[in-house]
C-alpha cells in the first residue's frame, strides 16, 4: 500500500518568507486548553458554508499512527493567490475572506496546527489543475515558509487501500506531524471525536458538509466511519 507523499526535504528551499516569531514562539501557539475536538473544529470551520451554498463540502480526516501524521483534506475553494496567501495564512492574526461562514485561516488555524504537532505541508488548488504547497523552512531562526508548485492533493481510498490523486476539484490539504501525546490509542478516541463533530455540525452534516474519519496503522485501516446527522 502506498504512503502519503510529503515534500522532498532534500531539495534546498527557495526564498522563504519569515513571520514575526521564532519557531519556538510559533509552536507555543499550540499551548492552549484545546481538546482534539476543538482543534479539529478550528480547521473544519474554514470550510463550513451557509445552507444555501449549493455545494456539499467534503472533509477527510486521516491519522497515520505509524508515520505520526494527521492529514486533513477538503474540497472547498482552495487558497486564491496561493503564492501570497499560503505564507500569509501562517502569520499570526491574518485571515482571508472566503465563502465560508467564518473568516478563517487566522490565529485559530495556527493554534490548531501547533496543538497537534508540527506543520509539514499545506497543499492547495483554487482552479483544479495548478497545485501549490507551503513548506516550513527550519534552516532559519524565525518561523519561515516557502511556496512552490506541487503534486496534486491526495485522498485516501478505503476501498483501494491507497492514496489517490484528486482530479477536477479545488481544495486544501494540511499535513501535521503529531506529537506522541496526541496520537489515538484506541477506537474510543475516534468514536468520541465522531460524536463531538456530529453534535457540533448537526445542522450542516449531509446538507452542506460530509466528514470522513480514517485511522491507519501499519498500512492498514484500523478505523473508518462517517459523521451522521
Amino acid at each position: 500500500m502506498n504512503s502519503f507523499n510529503l515534500p522532498d526535504k532534500s531539495i534546498p528551499p527557495k526564498k522563504s518568507q519569515p513571520i514575526t516569531v521564532s519557531w519556538k514562539g510559533f509552536r507555543s501557539e499550540g499551548k492552549t486548553q484545546y481538546t482534539k475536538l476543538t482543534g479539529i473544529k478550528e480547521i473544519i470551520n474554514n470550510v463550513v458554508v451557509k445552507d444555501n451554498h449549493g455545494t456539499k463540502i467534503n472533509v477527510q480526516i486521516v491519522i497515520d499512527s505509524t508515520r505520526k501524521l494527521l492529514i486533513i483534506t477538503d474540497d472547498f475553494e482552495g487558497f486564491k493567490e496561493p503564492q501570497v496567501r499560503l505564507p500569509g495564512a501562517m502569520n499570526l492574526g491574518t485571515s482571508y475572506k472566503t465563502s465560508a461562514i467564518l473568516r478563517e485561516h487566522g490565529r485559530g488555524l495556527k493554534t490548531a496546527i501547533n496543538y497537534f504537532g508540527d506543520i509539514q505541508v499545506i497543499r492547495t488548488s483554487s482552479d483544479t489543475y495548478d497545485f501549490y504547497e507551503l513548506i516550513p523552512d527550519r534552516t532559519r531562526d524565525k518561523a519561515s515558509f516557502y511556496v512552490q508548485k506541487s503534486q496534486p492533493i491526495e485522498l485516501y481510498s478505503v476501498d483501494k487501500n491507497k492514496w489517490i490523486p484528486v482530479k477536477g476539484k479545488t481544495g486544501t490539504q494540511i499535513a501535521i506531524r503529531m506529537d506522541d501525546s496526541q496520537l489515538p490509542k484506541n477506537k474510543g478516541w475516534w468514536n468520541n471525536l465522531k460524536k463531538g463533530l456530529e453534535a457540533s455540525y448537526n445542522q450542516k452534516i449531509n446538507k452542506v458538509l460530509d466528514i470522513q474519519l480514517i485511522w491507519l496503522e501499519d498500512n492498514k485501516v484500523k478505523y473508518y466511519n462517517t459523521c451522521e446527522e
